[in-house]
């Protein structure tokens, strides 16, 4: 199965401001994805680990060796945009 991972810290503002998007689609595409979250400030090796140097972003693992990257605030049309 895919692994959706969001990448977030409790004093981003537009990771607050996502974190509703995340929640739907989450609801929405339980079965699609293992979803993983991620505080920075928690877990900064994992950061470092997928080049994570800005939050919120994502990042979708298609298997092994393969993964995307996305930067930035977003909504759950962005989401859906972002996992095709």
């Amino acid at each position: 199965m895919r692994q959706l991972m969001r990448f977030h810290a409790e004093w981003c503002m537009p990771c607050k401001a996502s974190a509703p998007a995340w929640k739907k689609f989450k609801e929405d595409n339980l079965s699609l994805f293992d979803y993983v979250d991620v505080d920075v400030d928690k877990e900064p090796a994992l950061a470092e680990t997928f080049g994570v140097q800005s939050v919120p972003a994502l990042v979708l693992i298609e298997d092994d060796k393969n993964f995307r990257m996305r930067i930035g605030s977003f909504t759950e049309g962005d989401l859906i945009k972002f996992t095709e």
